[in-house]
């Protein structure tokens, strides 16, 4: 509305121009002439207030748009992990209230093996890098509509959303192997770190009526991988 109100009143001061030109032949219209002046002096006054007042809204408009994408910037960085990119506990218990756990889905409880070992001997920037792969990892082998979360600080959950537990076993097993087989090389050094592990445990769906339920039984298959041994999957009975 406000640039057509602008060409409207650029274009009336292109005709009061034409007229003034005109007037100024004619050597009897100095009254006239005058008017004319002075109404299209108030028109140019009245489009550079418009060309002025159409700058300031295209500014207004863009210190929202940058508002809006620094709110939503800040609400995502609310519920994510920086390290990893993947939801932290608050994030998840959001994204789970969008999923029916009437439903079967399955839930992967997976911890690095050893993890200290790693922060002890090569520092915890190292420890971090690890982190990240093994997250990638994850992620590499899991669905979009599945929920990823960093759970702790090795510590990772993953809500397999809509798939049974043998389903849910193949990608552990999956994601377990590829971890597995990472070569992690210290970039000073040049030497290889340590072959890293995981131990991963699984549980479905059993009528629960709380998703903390279901987190629980697949920790305590965590538990019982960890002490059979680690880098192994076991399912919840």
């Amino acid at each position: 509305m406000l640039k057509q109100q602008l060409l409207s009143e650029e274009q009336a001061v292109n005709n009061l121009q034409k007229i003034d030109k005109a007037l100024t032949k004619s050597e009897k219209s100095n009254s006239l002439q005058q008017i004319i002046s002075y109404v299209q002096n108030t028109v140019n006054s009245s489009v550079e207030q418009h060309k002025s007042l159409s700058e300031e809204l295209n500014k207004t408009n863009n210190e929202i748009s940058e508002l809006k994408s620094k709110l939503s910037k800040a609400k995502q960085d609310a519920i994510s992990d920086s390290l990893t990119g993947f939801l932290n506990r608050r994030g998840y218990e959001q994204k789970l209230t969008d999923i029916d756990i009437r439903e079967t889905h399955s839930s992967l409880m997976i911890d690095i093996d050893h993890f200290k070992r790693i922060n002890d001997n090569f520092g915890h920037l190292i420890g971090d890098k690890v982190i990240q792969k093994v997250a990638l990892s994850i992620k590499n082998h899991i669905s979009d509509i599945d929920i990823a979360v960093r759970y702790g600080g090795e510590e990772f959950m993953v809500i397999i959303v809509n798939k049974p537990v043998n389903e849910a076993k193949n990608i552990a097993e999956q994601i377990r192997l590829t971890i597995n087989n990472l070569k992690l090389k210290q970039k000073n050094s040049d030497n290889f770190l340590p072959q890293i592990s995981v131990s991963i445990g699984i549980a479905e769906t059993k009528h629960e009526k709380h998703w903390q339920d279901l987190i629980q039984r697949a920790d305590k298959a965590l538990y019982e991988a960890k002490l059979s041994g680690r880098n192994r999957t076991k399912t919840a009975t």
